[in-house]
């Protein structure tokens, strides 16, 4: 068939599909993000020194995390510079040498700051931190994950928000601050990739999104909740999958805002097999389904009352249709490559893969131009340049990862929302890292 309206050009159409969704996510962060960069450039609240430092509750989940717990303990019981807080280590179920770990930190210095609260069965990461808050004793509670950790101004940097007005919201208003985890553990391959994402992707997508006045989800890994807050909503949700996401979506559409500490750093480890890493996208993807099922009605029958919230709806609902797109796509382009293959059409083949390096290349551009844009924005991180070379790439396999964790994730979310989620947590594995 020879025309405008023919196979070639419908495979031409979804690949143009396939690419411009992701390219156009990619230059409305670089440029939200660039836009939150000089907005907020020397104005980001600073803690007010002299005045007395408010009680924080650092609280950290534990299960089976014998490999990283001291580390992460040493940091924080030592090198952050603040005086005025508690850690309390809430281990969920641990069968391995957890619970002794963190006795033994006790017994050994009488001055830590540490306390220790041991669950039986593991019941999930959102019941240990919501028996973990029950239990603190300060205003603002500060979530990190086991494998993680902050030093120096960090709890300064984050408690600042909450004391300070700034320039999207009064500190009365402020129900959490989230704070900017950077992976450490750079040995493989699929870290530093991470690494690349968390500079380019994650951290500039929290900028612009900060932007529009609402933030898709804060970094469960680290951030700091107002208690006021998270009783008016009950605490952590049990019934999600993704805590974090659960939370984020909860206090904002209760009037509460979430803000971004960029200068926050908290150190992480990512996943270094591509399995570890799967499941990790696929609960991330689940937990950002179940929220978006749980509280789509509510957005759409109150955009008033919600706005700007219903902007975050309409990503996640495009997402969730690319998703499928690219899955159907997929399919339709590589049907037609064999079957140019197959009828030996060396024109339409070769068409095809001009057009896909033609895509894949603004893909690349625009994740490079992140990556730059991003570490323009970190001073202090000049070191990421050496991973500019990721950068393109890691941008293409970022888009080619999120829909097939999405669809694997979706017939789970729709489970957990029938039967009721939660229960039981399996930690990452974990990887003894040099300091």
């Amino acid at each position: 068939m020879i025309g405008w309206f023919n196979l070639s050009s419908i495979v031409d159409v979804m690949l143009f599909i396939f690419i411009f969704y992701p390219i156009v996510g990619g230059i409305f962060w670089i440029i939200g993000g660039t836009y939150y960069h000089f907005r907020t450039k020397n104005r980001l609240p600073k803690f007010p020194e002299g005045t007395k430092e408010p009680f924080i509750t650092i609280m950290v989940p534990c299960h089976n995390e014998e490999v990283v717990i001291e580390r992460t303990l040493y940091y924080l019981d030592t090198q952050i510079n603040y005086k005025n807080y508690e850690i309390i280590a809430i281990s969920d179920g641990s069968t391995d040498n957890t619970n002794a770990i963190l006795r033994n930190w006790q017994e050994a210095k009488p001055d830590s700051h540490l306390r220790v609260i041991e669950v039986q069965k593991n019941k999930g990461k959102a019941h240990g931190l919501t028996q973990a808050a029950l239990h603190s004793k300060g205003d603002f509670l500060l979530c990190i994950d086991a494998d993680s950790f902050v030093t120096g101004d960090a709890l300064k940097h984050m408690v600042a928000w909450f004391m300070k007005d700034s320039i999207f919201s009064p500190k009365e208003l402020v129900a959490a601050v989230t704070g900017n985890p950077m992976p450490r553990n750079l040995t493989s391959l699929l870290a530093k990739l991470q690494y690349v994402e968390y500079h380019s992707i994650i951290g500039m997508t929290k900028r612009a999104q900060s932007m529009i006045g609402r933030i898709f989800t804060v970094s469960g890994v680290c951030v700091m909740y107002r208690r006021e807050a998270l009783i008016d909503i009950g605490l952590f949700d049990q019934s999600k999958i993704t805590e974090d996401i659960a939370v984020s979506w909860a206090l904002q559409l209760k009037g509460w805002r979430i803000q971004y500490a960029p200068n926050a750093r908290c150190y992480m480890e990512v996943p270094e097999k591509i399995s570890v890493l799967y499941k990790q996208r696929r609960r991330w993807a689940q937990g950002g389904l179940e929220v978006f099922m749980s509280h789509a009605l509510d957005v759409l029958l109150h955009p008033v009352k919600t706005f700007p919230f219903i902007f975050l709806l309409m990503d996640q609902f495009l997402s969730i249709m690319w998703a499928i797109f690219w899955f159907i796509s997929s399919l339709f382009v590589i049907y037609w490559l064999f079957f140019w293959v197959a009828l030996g059409d060396g024109f339409q083949i070769r068409r095809f893969m001009i057009s896909a390096l033609i895509f894949i290349m603004y893909e690349f551009i625009v994740g490079v131009t992140q990556l730059l844009t991003s570490i323009w924005f970190n001073d202090s991180d000049k070191a990421a340049m050496k991973y500019s070379l990721f950068a393109g790439w890691y941008t293409w396999i970022y888009w080619l990862i999120s829909p097939f964790t999405l669809l694997a994730a979706l017939p789970r979310a729709i489970k957990a929302q029938i039967t009721g989620g939660g229960g039981t947590w399996v930690s990452p594995e974990r990887q003894k890292t040099g300091d």
